[in-house]
């Protein structure tokens, strides 16, 4: 995954080329920064995700001189973390964030300023604007184009960097209805299934 939205969303940016994995170009930059021989940093994951996946990335980033510390860390303390800001200076978090079919609705739950989740990361300049402003119309071409603007402007500050999509699979009975949450540009911004109903 190379950016806050998946590859099936209408809200893919495709002005956001994938950054691939560059170990030539990543010793550049590192040195261009001033650690030619890399640092050394410390990350905290929560301990029920994919370790297999973790240690790969370890692999990589020790192949450019950069050394990632993996702590593994319950679910009560990830959740200091990402609702509290409870984190070491100098150190990184992994931690899961919405990828919904309303983008919109994902973009104000876990980017905007003074969310409550991921209080440790920064977010980039005139994202609530952009926020607000999607939130406002009511044009879904034009709501589609501004979530783009989000998903630039996540990109180009590297906000986050996105790893993988663990996929959502939802089996429904055919007296289900309005399962929103799993439809792109729901309108009705069904979170979970609130405002799913069973036909009789």
């Amino acid at each position: 995954m190379y950016q806050v939205v998946p590859s099936t969303s209408p809200d893919y940016n495709k002005s956001c080329p994938p950054r691939k994995y560059d170990p030539v170009m990543a010793k550049k930059l590192l040195a261009e920064a001033g650690y030619p021989d890399g640092f050394n940093f410390k990350i905290f994951i929560l301990d029920t995700t994919w370790k297999d996946g973790w240690v790969a990335i370890q692999g990589y980033l020790n192949k450019v001189g950069i050394k990632m510390d993996i702590n593994y860390v319950n679910v009560a303390n990830m959740n200091l973390i990402r609702t509290g800001g409870k984190i070491e200076k100098g150190a990184a978090a992994f931690a899961p964030f919405y990828s919904s079919s309303n983008s919109l609705y994902a973009f104000d739950l876990s980017w905007r300023s003074g969310s409550p989740t991921h209080q440790y990361v920064v977010r980039p300049a005139g994202i609530d604007d952009l926020i607000d402003k999607a939130k406002l119309s009511r044009d879904p071409a034009e709501i589609t184009k501004i979530n783009q603007q989000i998903v630039k402007l996540l990109y180009d500050d590297v906000t986050v960097v996105p790893v993988w999509q663990a996929p959502r699979i939802a089996v429904t009975d055919k007296i289900v209805q309005n399962t929103g949450w799993f439809i792109y540009n729901d309108t009705d911004n069904n979170h979970m299934g609130t405002r799913t109903w069973l036909k009789k």
